[in-house]
């Protein structure tokens, strides 16, 4: 029988470099096939990454709980600048086929993940690969994940039903970002809301790097129903290889259209290879798609945008992109059977 690290109601503070090492030493700890669950504090519910490195592999981390103002219910990762690796500073937790289910923030931010630092460039790091993140929630801002001044890395990833309580104003219901980097490969992000950004909420200057990463079934009960991308931050998206059966020419967009006649497809990425980005079915006032605003940025490459859907009492416009005092570049991408109630079914510019 293979032995396994189990945590129960007990969750893990890890501290940096002891006062007797030197600049360059830092605390590693490593994590394989352990269980880590039904733990409670203040910040970091299962583990609290400061100036140190965690490594995890196999593991579960579930019905972790984060009660105070820093968030985190299953991981913090914070970085102070006292630790160096590689000539910079840094905290970092690398994960490795994890499990993070039904974790919490109740009164805080980052229903899962809290990953901070005190200065810029990022000197915290969150990486994962291969694993999976669902049914988290946090109070205000990031469901899923919480970054601040830090750099987040997400490969062959699933997101799933990130949840805030505070639905009147709260931001990013997967993921929010301010001053930091996102990058994401082969990234499945849906089934997240919020009142701004149901999905991702990139701010202050922040860096959204998407390459063969979905996003859907997220709304936003105002604006960017899957992205709200702000104050001079920049979007991203890399493809590898064109399309399959899309083209660019040709798309059908509904400019004004009752929501009556609107039927939304159940899995519009079967038209597309697995390295195109795919942003569809996604809802919001303005904007489903991708809002994007505040002198921010979107380079945007081999994206399809399909059955997003504007609609509100105060929007309705721009139901797969709404751009305003912002620059969007678009290549090689399509538009398709995207549906808003007032104005531009693909795409609506303001320079208010």
């Amino acid at each position: 029988m293979q032995r396994r690290c189990i945590y129960f109601c007990c969750g893990i503070d890890v501290q940096g470099v002891a006062e007797d090492s030197t600049p360059s030493s830092t605390l590693v700890v490593r994590l394989e096939e352990c269980l880590v669950g039904n733990n409670v504090a203040d910040s970091g519910g299962g583990l609290y990454v400061e100036d140190a490195t965690v490594t995890a592999k196999d593991c579960v981390m579930e019905h972790n709980q984060a009660t105070g103002t820093k968030g985190g219910g299953a991981v913090v990762v914070t970085a102070s600048g006292t630790t160096t690796v590689e000539g910079r500073t840094i905290a970092a937790f690398r994960g490795t086929h994890l499990l993070l289910h039904n974790n919490s923030a109740g009164a805080s931010d980052g229903g899962a993940v809290f990953v901070a630092s005190e200065s810029l460039p990022p000197t915290a790091l969150f990486d994962l690969n291969h694993s999976t993140i669902s049914r988290s929630m946090a109070n205000g801002l990031g469901g899923h994940l919480y970054a601040h001044k830090a750099h987040v890395v997400m490969n062959h990833v699933h997101l799933r039903h990130g949840q805030l309580k505070n639905v009147t104003h709260g931001s990013g219901g997967s993921v929010y970002l301010t001053s930091s980097t996102l990058e994401t490969n082969m990234v499945d992000m849906g089934h997240s809301s919020a009142y701004i950004g149901g999905c991702v909420h990139a701010t202050a200057s922040s860096v959204v790097k998407l390459h063969a990463t979905t996003l859907h079934h997220c709304q936003a009960s105002s604006v960017g129903g899957a992205l709200n991308v702000q104050e001079q931050s920049q979007l991203v998206t890399t493809t590898g290889v064109t399309t399959t059966g899309v083209t660019t020419t040709g798309v059908t967009n509904t400019g004004v259209a009752s929501l009556g006649s609107v039927t939304a497809k159940a899995n519009a990425s079967a038209s597309a290879t697995a390295s195109v980005n795919v942003i569809f079915s996604n809802r919001a006032e303005s904007g489903a798609g991708l809002y994007l605003t505040t002198h921010s940025h979107a380079h945007v490459v081999g994206a399809l945008f399909q059955d997003n859907v504007a609609e509100g009492e105060w929007g309705g416009d721009g139901a797969a992109c709404f751009v305003t005092r912002a620059t969007l570049h678009v290549e090689n991408s399509t538009f398709r059977s995207n549906v808003a109630q007032s104005a531009g079914g693909a795409l609506y510019c303001d320079t208010r």
